[in-house]
């Protein structure tokens, strides 16, 4: 019987059709008459995954994994999810792939997750990420789903509470025990795969800019998925005030200390790529919590390069011609007040030669930028000790009036 029920929705073209097709399919699992073989379930799972991509299927489909997930064949299911999108031989079916990525998206941070049948992040995010890597199936639709499951991984991180009750909000019927315990499944491992599939989204963002611009939906989670970025880096960098803030528990704050400066390099490194996806605010937010990390970290890795780090914020919040004047000054006032506060650590002449310089003799908008710098420009006429320094500001001059 399912498997006949299953060929019509195969072969069924017509939505009146379809959705007396899918209304069976939810009565029989909701009595209990479930797939007793595992090529029956199989049948069910790409029903269903195919059929959610149909606005008129969308709500039953849901009501079918659900009821699924919820009995003894849940954890089977979830390994069919996992196989249809690990097997390259289903990758010229996107709706197909679309499917199984959300149902495994909600299973593991969403109001799908139930305590008996679930997977560990660690095993689906490889798959997420060797999705965005293959340009056979790396598709807008993809794209959005995989993004959607990143953010909402975030936000039950950043703010697990409030996380917590949207999903019951969304599904009253959702037991308590059966929300998702991050400190439970989350490791170190965890991270730098998130980051991974991060690193990828906005990376595909950037490089199919043209392509992808158009798609409001796509750029607007991907707006979200940036700002919870930034928002996690600043939890990041306060994990002190939180270990010893006694409303905070001491498995969220060792969540937050699995992220070594690796991964604290790797965060900043993502964000600054997405920085056109992050409102002004935001912006000079980032530009702060840079700041304070350099300054944080001069003396603790002392081997480390500063100044290509240095030179690397000059690129991305002063040479960029994207970024307003506003946030532009700004910086360079952020600039100013770090090159004040740690002149023991770096000289004014050491950084003018090796970063400062660079960026208004060799810009591409050079009258410009120098105009804008000139407040900092200015600084360094106080600080500079070496003639060659100075001589080179006073062109700059020059270079700005003309």
């Amino acid at each position: 019987m399912i498997q006949y029920t299953c060929q019509l929705a195969f072969d069924s073209d017509l939505p009146a059709e379809l959705e007396k097709i899918y209304e069976f399919f939810n009565v029989v699992l909701s009595y209990g008459h479930l797939p007793n073989q595992f090529d029956n379930l199989s049948l069910v799972v790409v029903v269903v995954c195919n059929g959610m991509n149909k606005k008129n299927l969308f709500g039953i489909c849901q009501k079918i994994m659900r009821n699924l997930l919820g009995t003894h064949l849940g954890f089977a299911c979830l390994r069919t999810l996992m196989h249809i999108i690990e097997d390259q031989t289903n990758y010229t079916e996107p709706a197909l792939i679309r499917g199984a990525v959300y149902f495994l998206v909600h299973s593991l941070w969403g109001d799908f997750h139930t305590k008996k049948a679930t997977l560990s992040p660690n095993t689906v995010l490889p798959a997420f990420k060797n999705l965005l890597e293959n340009e056979q199936i790396a598709s807008p639709c993809i794209f959005l789903e995989i993004c959607n499951g990143i953010h909402m991984f975030l936000m039950s991180v950043i703010n697990p509470t409030k996380n917590a009750n949207k999903l019951l909000q969304r599904r009253p019927s959702l037991m308590p025990e059966d929300l998702p315990e991050i400190t439970e499944i989350v490791t170190e491992w965890t991270w730098n795969l998130v980051l991974d599939v991060c690193h990828n989204l906005v990376y595909s963002m950037i490089v199919k800019e043209d392509e992808l611009k158009d798609n409001k939906e796509l750029v607007s989670m991907i707006q979200l998925l940036i700002e919870a970025l930034k928002d996690l880096l600043s939890q990041v960098l306060s994990v002190n005030d939180f270990a010893e803030n006694e409303q905070m528990s001491n498995d969220y704050v060792s969540l937050l200390l699995l992220m070594n400066e690796d991964f604290i390099s790797r965060l900043f490194d993502i964000i600054q790529r997405g920085i056109n996806y992050l409102s002004s605010e935001s912006i000079l937010k980032l530009i702060s919590y840079r700041f304070k990390y350099i300054t944080e970290n001069l003396t603790v890795i002392p081997n480390r390069d500063w100044f290509s780090e240095l030179d690397h914020l000059m690129t991305d919040f002063f040479s960029q011609s994207n970024l307003s004047t506003d946030i532009r000054k700004q910086f360079l006032l952020q600039m100013q007040q770090f090159l004040s506060t740690n002149s023991s650590y770096i000289s004014s002449d050491a950084f003018f030669s090796k970063v400062a310089k660079n960026h208004f003799s060799s810009s591409p908008n050079q009258n410009r930028s120098s105009e804008i710098g000139i407040s900092f420009l200015l600084y360094f006429v106080k600080e500079l000790n070496v003639p060659e320094n100075l001589a080179q500001i006073i062109a700059l001059f020059i270079k700005a009036s003309i």
